[in-house]
């Protein structure tokens, strides 16, 4: 009996170790918080062009020593800078990006104690009032909350002093210790003030991210989305969508124009877009096709535009043409950059194509369909399986901006300019038209 009893022991000990290693797999998985607090934040846009002001309001609740900050391109997703913040007691870092009097893109500290980073040649360092050169206007970003705890000695020191640890290549040689992972969280503002403009949008927060970290050079673009538990594969699981819906508000009788942000956040780290186009001598991957509907539309009486990776060719599919399915076409790229502004507006001779947010849109798109001041549009991804159409799963975040500028009600009232900052509705679905588990 004793042999007997142990053996179910040993069997009853191996089966809740099974079940715990699933529950905490579970609990690990990476997925996007509910709450907006998490291990790493993804800023899905921050522009200076056009008069506006990004900034970035990163709040540490839970004391995190050391927080990693990634600047990643508006074309290509590929990093521009990088920098290591040290909050020594502050919970509230804030900074703007802008453009100075010189016209270059500056990234300014109005709340915090230790930034270092910017080159690795020539590494910048402070804190509230230091100025940063940012290479791009227009991009996303990245903010990783470490669990690491640093040495006293170490944060005793004071930031330039940190810093030329870091220029002399000393800085990693620091004893280090870790703690729990620490949440952030992060609210963007978007502000210009010459047209009296301004929106606020949260950062996107994700959880289980469970990074080992290790108190590494601020310039190294090794800490990154790849060191997630589950890598780059769990990210895009947890991001993915096949479809997208927002409004489109355009009332010309007092000057309210809409414009929607597409970001493509793991566009720096693998391709999703099927489409490869070489645009001013350097090939980017694109979209095959945008499609927008009233969100009265029937889905399956869309005309929908695909890519058939068998075949290597697009095919237009219209249910109501019976004597022509699946014409073969040649597709206009779309959707070319990481982050993609498209200006969403009827069709009219006079109409305004600016963009507000950038110099120059990257997309417009002009519709007779758009036939109300206020209505809804949704955007599907989809490939083809052996001739049969499905969705296609693709990493996306953004939000729609309507501005009202200079408006008049009636030719008479001035209104107070404003904006208008709504986050696209996501949504993700299986072949078998089965919700995506997140």
């Amino acid at each position: 009996m004793k042999v007997v009893f142990r053996f179910f022991s040993v069997v009853f000990l191996f089966a809740a170790a099974c079940l715990s290693s699933l529950v905490l797999a579970e609990n690990e998985r990476v997925s996007i918080s509910p709450d907006g607090s998490g291990g790493v934040l993804i800023i899905p846009f921050y522009t200076s062009e056009n008069g506006w002001d990004t900034y970035f309001n990163i709040y540490n609740p839970s004391a995190s020593e050391l927080l990693h900050i990634k600047l990643r391109s508006g074309k290509t997703g590929e990093v521009i800078t990088t920098f290591s913040y040290y909050p020594d007691g502050y919970e509230t870092f804030r900074a703007s990006i802008s453009e100075n009097d010189a016209g270059h893109t500056i990234l300014r500290i109005a709340e915090g104690a230790c930034l270092i980073g910017g080159d690795a040649q020539l590494l910048r360092s402070g804190g509230v009032g230091a100025e940063f050169l940012i290479a791009e206007s227009l991009g996303s970003a990245e903010v990783y909350s470490t669990n690491l705890v640093l040495p006293a000695d170490f944060k005793a020191l004071s930031c330039e002093a940190r810093r030329a640890l870091w220029a002399n290549e000393e800085g990693g040689l620091v004893n280090f210790s870790y703690r729990n992972e620490a949440h952030i969280y992060a609210d963007i503002n978007l502000v210009n003030v010459n047209q009296g403009l301004s929106s606020t949008y949260s950062a996107t927060a994700l959880t289980g991210t469970a990074i080992d970290y290790r108190h590494e050079h601020p310039t190294n673009n090794t800490v990154d989305l790849r060191r997630v538990v589950g890598g780059l594969d769990a990210v895009e699981a947890a991001l993915a969508v096949t479809s997208l819906e927002n409004e489109i508000v355009n009332v010309s009788t007092i000057n309210g124009n809409t414009e929607w942000v597409v970001s493509y956040v793991l566009d720096g780290y693998k391709n999703d877009k099927p489409y490869a186009q070489v645009i001013d001598g350097r090939t980017y991957a694109c979209e095959v096709i945008r499609t927008f509907f009233d969100h009265t539309v029937d889905f399956d009486s869309m005309t929908k535009s695909y890519y058939d990776e068998d075949d290597d060719r697009f095919f237009m599919d219209n249910p109501n043409d019976t004597l022509n399915p699946g014409l073969e076409l040649k597709p206009e790229p779309y959707f070319c950059n990481a982050v993609n502004l498209l200006v969403l507006e009827v069709y009219m001779e006079d109409t305004d194509t600016s963009s507000s947010l950038a110099r120059k849109a990257h997309y417009y798109f002009h519709s007779d369909e758009i036939l109300w001041d206020t209505s809804k549009a949704k955007l599907f991804f989809w490939n083809s399986d052996h001739g049969t159409i499905i969705p296609r799963k693709v990493p996306l975040l953004g939000f729609r901006m309507t501005t009202f500028v200079n408006s008049r009600v009636r030719d008479e009232n001035i209104l107070a300019n404003f904006s208008v900052l709504l986050p696209h509705h996501f949504t993700c679905i299986n072949k078998d038209n089965s919700p995506c588990v997140k």
